[in-house]
């Protein structure tokens, strides 16, 4: 109910469009036109011949009177035992506990600096750091990660640069829930931590000047999640106007992102939250990305014409990246780039559609793409003497991560949650509440 509450109209347009075609929509239309001329001869053939006998006298109503009873206290016996099942009492109570989530979330993570935490951080003399935050990009479309196509061409000429991490996942398969335990405090063993603080908060702590810079639309003031989150960056610019089903490039952010290179503060902490790969793929890159034609092996003809799509939006996002870390190359002092998505897309692998669907998840949905470039050889000579880019993660304790890449401790910091830390330890990576995904 969060995630439809959180939604706005030109992303569920979106989402229909994909799940609904001509055929649904005509069977959703007869049905409606079959219950309401059902309903209606009810009501004419039995509904006032039984009333015009209950007229007659008064204990004629009291099988009514009786039966009405009966099914009254039948619906509040279902409710009491199966609460949680019931859809309208769920969106009403749900919808309550919504809005005061959401007030709750605008009074911590909206701010500069979070509740009663203490940060410590020892910073270098100069640097800036880059998180690049993707958008429905599964690493199985990825050739970095062994696909059959040649999707990051650009990134594969600089992979000796790259640390390619190959066993990550999102703890969720929708931006708002993946958004919420991904960029803060909370996670699964501590689902409602209060007070909570965001990465952005913690870099702000620890004395990075923060920018937060956006394909994606605010939706308003405080509206969404990751809007929330990134209301607390000392500079905020969300360039994306559009709606979800409108075209909308990410290299609209390059000029911005070169002049926020160009800032003379000496710590930087840019945060880039892309469009990526978000449906609607054909949208999602220029006439000159159009790479990928054709019928792939044992796929049909509609299968085979999405798969390209998306196959062309992975491959403008690599080239997006790439620009990103050709001009971050260029600055000095201590630099890295960090990619990551906030859950990825099936796209008729595992099921025969596409998109993310939390209830009907398959692996790829799950399965994210996260690599690091950095030119920092004690970086790599860690990763090389642990092989760090095989440890299994999920990214709900990303925070912990976070930290130490930006050279930070808080209250609460766990170095076996870190896969940069020579503590880390693994531990069940837990999906849908409960699930163990790594049995699953």
């Amino acid at each position: 109910m969060f995630v439809i509450f959180e939604t706005n109209g030109d992303e569920a347009s979106g989402f229909l469009s994909n799940y609904f075609d001509i055929k649904a929509i005509a069977l959703l239309i007869l049905g409606v036109l079959y219950i309401f001329f059902s309903a209606k001869w009810l009501w004419r053939n039995q509904l006032n011949a039984q009333l015009e006998k209950a007229q007659k006298g008064f204990m004629r109503f009291m099988p009514v009177v009786v039966m009405s009873a009966i099914v009254f206290g039948c619906l509040y016996g279902i409710h009491w035992k199966f609460k949680e099942e019931n859809i309208p009492f769920t969106i009403v109570s749900s919808f309550s506990e919504y809005k005061q989530t959401k007030e709750l979330l605008k009074d911590q993570l909206a701010k500069p600096k979070g509740q009663s935490l203490h940060v410590k951080s020892n910073l270098s003399s100069q640097a800036t750091y880059v998180i690049v935050i993707g958008e429905s990009t599964t690493r199985r479309n990825l050739q970095l990660y062994g696909y059959d196509r040649e999707t990051n061409p650009l990134l594969s000429e600089i992979k000796e640069e790259l640390i390619i991490f190959d066993s990550v996942i999102s703890p969720h398969v929708h931006t708002i829930t993946a958004m919420d335990k991904i960029m803060t405090l909370q996670s699964f063993e501590r689902p409602k931590v209060d007070p909570n603080v965001s990465i952005v908060q913690l870099a702000n702590q620890a004395g990075y000047k923060t920018f937060w810079l956006s394909n994606q639309r605010a939706v308003g003031v405080f509206e969404s999640i990751p809007t929330i989150i990134g209301s607390a960056a000392d500079e905020r610019y969300f360039l994306n106007g559009n709606a979800y089903n409108d075209v909308a490039y990410d290299e609209i952010l390059l000029p911005k992102y070169e002049e926020i290179l160009a800032d003379t503060t000496a710590h930087k902490m840019i945060f880039v939250h892309l469009m990526g790969t978000h449906v609607g793929y054909d949208k999602r890159y220029p006439k000159d990305y159009n790479h990928f034609k054709g019928q792939r092996k044992n796929k049909d003809e509609k299968a085979s014409e999405y798969i390209n799509q998306y196959d062309n939006a992975v491959r403008y996002n690599d080239w997006i990246l790439k620009q990103l870390i050709e001009a971050l190359r260029k600055k000095s002092g201590d630099r890295y780039l960090l990619y990551l998505s906030d859950h990825g897309d099936d796209v008729f692998e595992e099921q025969n559609g596409i998109g993310h669907n939390e209830y009907n998840a398959t692996r790829p949905m799950f399965e994210v793409p996260f690599i690091l470039w950095s030119l920092n050889d004690q970086i790599h000579l860690f990763s090389d003497a642990l092989n760090i880019e095989n440890r299994r993660y999920s990214l709900e304790d990303f925070v912990h991560s976070f930290a130490d890449l930006a050279a930070l401790k808080f209250d609460g910091y766990d170095s076996t949650k870190s896969l940069f830390n020579v503590e880390f330890v693994p531990k069940k990576r837990i999906i849908k509440d409960t699930i163990d995904y790594d049995n699953w």
